[in-house]
């Protein structure tokens, strides 16, 4: 079997580091920097997204049909000691199901046909509140402060939409965002529900960084998959070592920090890094 070769791209002078994908009986270089290199063989490619956590070397095998896993050589597997230090408020909370909140997400996913011609906001808010009975609010606050006026005509037609995504339609032209705080939906300014950089210490709930891909994909793909830079928005991930540094919306950090506390909760037996026995190869 003729061995792949791999194309880096855009970072040049990168130092290569050379990876054995054991059972797979590949071999490739890949830089430290973000970037992507791309395995061909036999004429036909393989990609490899190779994701530059600072020196860590990881990568990540892909293909159109997902991520088959994450590759961290042997030796650039680091453990890690857990602190000894009381766990942080992030991991020690005890998620208590909120029958409401949970109630108004599954009614931001509902349809609703929309043909609404020069109304106000105030009164597609009223609309919305009569229409689906959930509590909905102007933050009238943050509203006269940003100069906006909730008496402005608005038009808008729609066929049947998930009303999150009307709401979307509806705020984002005038600068406006909602978000589901204390039971209730709040429409506000989107500088007053601004991304916050919030950190996460992942030695609380992994042995060590072999499962950091994973999990940051995970992450992107189930939390808000639409607010991620990898997406085109404007919530970032990076990592530190152990810290995982998280810029997003505070809603985003409340979801994050379920699927930590779930992760923790998990047998250490059962968080062992995925080896990748094959990966199917793309025309």
């Amino acid at each position: 079997m003729n061995l792949p070769t791999c194309h880096k791209l855009g970072v040049a002078g990168c130092i290569s580091i050379l990876l054995a994908v054991g059972s797979l009986g590949y071999v490739f270089s890949m830089t430290p920097a973000r970037g992507r290199c791309e395995l061909t063989t036999a004429g036909k490619l393989i990609a490899v997204l190779a994701q530059g956590f600072a020196g860590e070397g990881r990568a990540v095998l892909a293909s159109k049909g997902g991520v088959y896993g994450s590759i961290v050589p042997k030796e650039l597997v680091i453990p890690w000691a857990r602190p000894t230090t009381p766990a942080p408020p992030w991991l020690e909370v005890q998620d208590q199901p909120n029958a409401k909140e949970e109630h108004i997400q599954n009614t931001l996913n509902e349809r609703m046909e929309v043909d609404f011609d020069g109304l106000s906001l105030s009164t597609i808010v009223k609309i919305i509140r009569s229409k689906f009975k959930i509590p909905i609010f102007l933050d009238t606050k943050g509203l006269l402060d940003a100069k906006i006026d909730a008496d402005d005509p608005i038009t808008l037609r729609q066929p049947a939409t998930k009303l999150g995504d009307v709401l979307k339609q509806l705020l984002s032209p005038l600068g406006l965002a909602y978000q589901v705080h204390c039971e209730s939906i709040v429409i506000t300014t989107k500088s007053q529900s601004a991304n916050v950089v919030r950190f996460y210490d992942l030695s609380y709930i992994l042995p060590d960084n072999g499962l950091v891909s994973e999990l940051i994909y995970s992450i992107e793909l189930m939390v808000t998959p639409d607010e991620w830079q990898s997406a085109g928005g404007t919530s970032s991930i990076a990592t530190i070592g152990s810290m995982m540094v998280i810029r997003a919306q505070p809603e985003s950090h409340d979801a994050i920090a379920r699927l930590l506390r779930a992760i923790s909760k998990q047998s250490p037996a059962n968080m062992k890094r995925r080896v990748v026995a094959d990966a199917p190869e793309i025309e």
